[in-house]
């Protein structure tokens, strides 16, 4: 699996990673994925659409390409970790008008997606712990 994750991590960062079929590839497989964890969610272009066209808005709050060179440049981190540093510094940055409307596309993405669900979830999820 090792191979496997490092194959798609290189596609993801050399690959077709900006066209828009291979966005659509990969939005439809993650749906189609759900159903693996008793989620069934409907897979049609007008969803898949509407995820990519909320994903789009959503990367132009996104660092701009310099901070993006910088981060993937770090060493000592591997690239799950420059991942997370890089939406920290998404999420430093942003102003409270920017981190509002994240959260607006945050809403409607998940909007879409129990739309796109059909009927009652069967995947529990962890509640959190208050201290």
């Amino acid at each position: 699996t090792y191979y496997r994750a490092s194959a798609e991590v290189f596609e993801f960062i050399h690959g077709e990673g900006g066209s828009e079929k291979y966005g659509e590839q990969r939005t439809r497989e993650a749906l189609q994925a759900l159903k693996q964890l008793g989620i069934d969610a409907r897979v049609d272009d007008e969803i898949i659409s509407r995820l990519l066209k909320v994903s789009k808005e959503m990367n132009e709050l996104a660092l701009s390409p310099d901070m993006e060179e910088k981060i993937q440049k770090m060493e000592g981190i591997d690239f799950i970790g420059k991942k997370h540093v890089a939406d920290y510094v998404n999420l430093l940055t942003m102003s409270d008008r920017q981190f509002e409307e994240w959260l607006n596309f945050e809403r409607t993405r998940r909007n879409i997606l129990k739309a796109a669900a059909a009927g009652p979830m069967k995947v529990q999820v962890q509640s959190s712990k208050k201290s």
